[in-house]
């Protein structure tokens, strides 16, 4: 997400209600004030996914050995409000 997108979203969804442009947010909480859509990381698993690995190192195994992992969880999130004013 961008913070200068984000702290103006407020300004962000009357631009795109009057526009009629929808606006698909980087996270969850740029939907709930005014973005349309969001696909992408569910940031509550992301932290347990990365709580795994990292019990894996502190149980010893090295962290050079650990595979980089992406996100295992995707969502899909809808402003059905920002929806309707579309």
């Amino acid at each position: 997400t961008d913070n200068i997108i984000s702290s103006t979203m407020e300004t962000v969804k009357q631009v795109s209600i009057k526009h009629k442009v929808p606006v698909f947010g980087g996270s969850t909480e740029m939907i709930a004030v005014g973005g349309l859509y969001n696909y992408g990381t569910n940031y509550e698993e992301l932290v347990r996914q990365t709580a795994r690995m990292l019990i894996r190192v502190l149980k010893g195994e090295e962290p050079e050995n650990i595979a980089v992992e992406l996100p295992e969880k995707l969502e899909l999130h809808t402003n059905q409000e920002m929806a309707d004013a579309l």
